[in-house]
C-alpha cells in the first residue's frame, strides 16, 4: 500500500493522479482534433494571398493589407482592407480600433543614402488597448499561423496603439535589421 492509499485501496482526494486522467483524455482522438482545430487560425480565404501577393507585387502601388477575425469568437480571418497610401494611411484610417485585434503586412520604402532607395516589408500584430486577456492570448496561437501566409518580411511589429505605427521608428529598426546603414544608424 502506498502513502496516496488508504486501507480500502483508494486514493486519498489530496493526491489523486489527475495528471494521469488529463493525459489519458488528451489522448483521446476526437478531442485531439477537436483541440487541434480551435487553436489553430483559419488564414485560408483566397483574397487574402491575393492581396499579400498585390502588396509584394512591384507593379502594383497597393503597399499594405490588414486583416481581422469575422468576429470576437470567431478563428476565421478575413481581408478587411488594402490600401497605397501606407502607414500614414493605415494610422488615420478606422481599421485599426482599441477594441479589434488585427494583422497588417506593409511595404516601408526609405533611403539609406542619396542613391539607394529600399523597399521592406512588415508584418504588424494589432492588439487594440481594449482587448480582452483571453482574446490577447489567441493571437499568441494564431500569430503562428498568419506568418505561414504572409510569411516574407524583415520585422515584426507588436502595435498597441497608433503610435506604433508612425514610420520613422519603423524605419530605424528595419535599417538595424538590414545591417547596411551608411548613416551610424
Amino acid at each position: 500500500m502506498t502513502s496516496a492509499q488508504t486501507l480500502s485501496g483508494e486514493m486519498t482526494p489530496e493526491k489523486r493522479p489527475q495528471r494521469q486522467l488529463f493525459i489519458a483524455f488528451s489522448r483521446l482522438p476526437f478531442l485531439e482534433f477537436f483541440s487541434y482545430q480551435v487553436l489553430m487560425a483559419d488564414v485560408t480565404q483566397p483574397e487574402i494571398k491575393a492581396a499579400y501577393e498585390d502588396v509584394r507585387a512591384k507593379t502594383s502601388d497597393t503597399n499594405w493589407l490588414a486583416i481581422k477575425y469575422e468576429s470576437a469568437r470567431s478563428n476565421k480571418l478575413k481581408l478587411i482592407a488594402t490600401g497605397t497610401g501606407g502607414l500614414e494611411e493605415l494610422r488615420t484610417s478606422e481599421h485599426l480600433e482599441k477594441t479589434d485585434i488585427a494583422y497588417v503586412y506593409a511595404q516601408v520604402s526609405y533611403s539609406n543614402d542619396k542613391e539607394s532607395q529600399r523597399e521592406k516589408f512588415i508584418l504588424v500584430t494589432w492588439i487594440g488597448e481594449d482587448v480582452t486577456g483571453i482574446r490577447k492570448g489567441k493571437v499568441s496561437v494564431h500569430a503562428a499561423d498568419v506568418k505561414k501566409v504572409l510569411n516574407t518580411y524583415s520585422i515584426d511589429i507588436a502595435a498597441r496603439e497608433l503610435d506604433d505605427l508612425l514610420e520613422e521608428p519603423i524605419v530605424v529598426r528595419l535599417r538595424k535589421a538590414g545591417g547596411a546603414s551608411y548613416d551610424g544608424v
